[in-house]
């Protein structure tokens, strides 16, 4: 006896009345042979139904409510028994056919689809079928319920318990994935992996995403960027994958790490934290005036990423405010550029802390010191932080004294009194801005420096802030 199969993708084709909820359904009249042919697992399916249609291949049949039944003469002494549960198109035949739906079972729709079957009470195999179907659905929707709602503080910690557990063992697949995958990335050679399509990339950061370590999946997928980057890409193609691996390992040995390193890595795998939860943990709290270096907003297909830079005047700390939209989504800012403010920031947990959460602020007013930097400065600054925390992407500092200038083969940099040299990166393109804010002298920039390149976010002119944006 086959077992009838639910195909929810065609429970749009046919929805008759439903005894719980009878206002909102259609009639399963409304059916057309066509959308009952579109059920079949193939054309031989659809034609052996086509041609059991006729009454007299049916001693018995009829609709009842949602209960659509019929008995069909076959090779055996016994008839196959049909049934179909109008109401989520799921149906058993008694056939020993291997297709789902069988030919019974669309010949007894398309039956009703043609107007052949009439209002007739359904029999007791019928009967029993749907009552044992309901049955179980009460029940499965009892336990779903029972588990979204715990009743009590201990059944919800239970609860709780129960997803990061899933979860962790999830991540942990994941990773020990990534790092196999890894190995082949290498096995294979850097030449292999720049000429792979987009879809060797992309497959492994959906497994990621399955996994739930969104983190590192928007790793994986700036890898076929870097592989077509221009000369020195073999570097810097080297150096994320050696990042990505690092991140492996180091959460396969998570339980050995200090505190502040391990929410780094389980932040950069994918883990998140509601702003109360951080605002709860209350890692590093600074309350100060704060001045907005600059706003640097990213958009990809599937999400906006707006970057807040801002100095505290009093400590001199700098902090990254993160802010986000899903696809087209509006994003305002948080701050304005170049403004100043009173505000309470929460750090989040890190061996190099940076990003944070405002919670509160208000508009300051009057004069605010300003922390700068000299060009030779900005490496061994960079490289403290990277020391504490590996991944260690970016941060924004301001930079006092520099001029603008453009070198023989197009890029552009800045120096400073002393001959010392910053690159700007090459995507960068509001030199006009730039150039207009200096006037050919020395000026005083904030920026967006990620160890190689310098991306201008603000400058001053006249001790007026001027946005740099592109």
């Amino acid at each position: 006896m086959s077992a009838g199969r639910k195909r929810s993708k065609n429970s749009k084709l046919i929805s008759p009345q439903n005894r719980a909820a009878p206002a909102k359904q259609k009639q399963i009249s409304e059916v057309t042979p066509d959308q009952v042919r579109s059920l079949a697992p193939d054309a031989a399916s659809a034609k052996a139904g086509e041609g059991l249609v006729g009454a007299h291949h049916w001693p018995a049949r009829g609709i009842d409510g949602n209960l659509l039944w019929g008995e069909c003469r076959g090779s055996g002494k016994e008839p196959y028994r049909a049934r179909i549960d109008t109401s989520t198109v799921t149906y058993k035949c008694s056939c020993p056919s291997r297709k789902f739906p069988c030919k019974h079972v669309l010949g007894l729709l398309l039956a009703y689809a043609g107007g052949a079957v009439s209002n007739v009470g359904a029999p007791a195999w019928a009967l029993e079928w749907l009552a044992e179907r309901e049955a179980k659905a009460e029940r499965q929707a009892d336990r779903a319920t029972r588990e979204a709602t715990p009743t009590d503080d201990a059944a919800k910690a239970a609860a709780a318990a129960k997803r990061a557990d899933t979860r962790e063992r999830r991540v942990a697949g994941g990773v020990a994935e990534c790092e196999l995958w890894l190995r082949d990335v290498i096995r294979l050679g850097l030449a292999h992996a720049q000429t792979s399509p987009t879809t060797f990339w992309e497959t492994r950061a959906a497994r990621l995403v399955d996994a739930q370590c969104p983190g590192l999946a928007s790793r994986v997928r700036t890898l076929p960027g870097i592989a077509v980057s221009g000369v020195g890409w073999e570097e810097r193609l080297l150096a994320a994958l050696g990042e990505i691996a690092l991140l492996c390992t180091a959460y396969s040995r998570l339980p050995s790490l200090p505190a502040p390193l391990q929410a780094d890595v389980r932040r950069y795998i994918g883990w998140s934290q509601t702003q109360d939860e951080i605002v709860a943990r209350g890692f590093d709290v600074v309350t100060d005036v704060w001045t907005i270096l600059g706003v640097r907003t990213l958009k990809d297909d599937r999400l906006t990423v707006q970057r807040t830079w801002l100095q505290g005047s009093r400590t001199g700390r700098t902090a990254l405010v993160l802010n986000f939209a899903a696809g087209s989504a509006p994003l305002g800012e948080l701050f304005a550029p170049g403004s100043r403010h009173r505000a309470t920031l929460v750090y989040l947990e890190s061996a190099a802390p940076l990003r944070a959460i405002v919670a509160e602020r208000t508009t300051a007013d009057g004069d605010t010191r300003l922390v700068t930097k000299r060009v030779d400065e900005l490496a061994a600054t960079f490289a403290e932080a990277l020391a504490r925390d590996p991944w260690f992407e970016r941060s924004a500092f301001v930079i006092d004294d520099v001029v603008p200038a453009k070198s023989a083969d197009g890029s552009w940099y800045l120096r400073d009194a002393d001959g010392h040299t910053l690159r700007i990166a090459r995507d960068w393109q509001a030199h006009h801005q730039l150039l207009a804010c200096s006037g050919g002298t020395s000026v005083r920039i904030s920026g967006e420096w990620n160890g190689r390149a310098l991306v201008p976010l603000g400058a001053w002119a006249d001790d007026a802030y001027v946005a740099l944006t592109t």
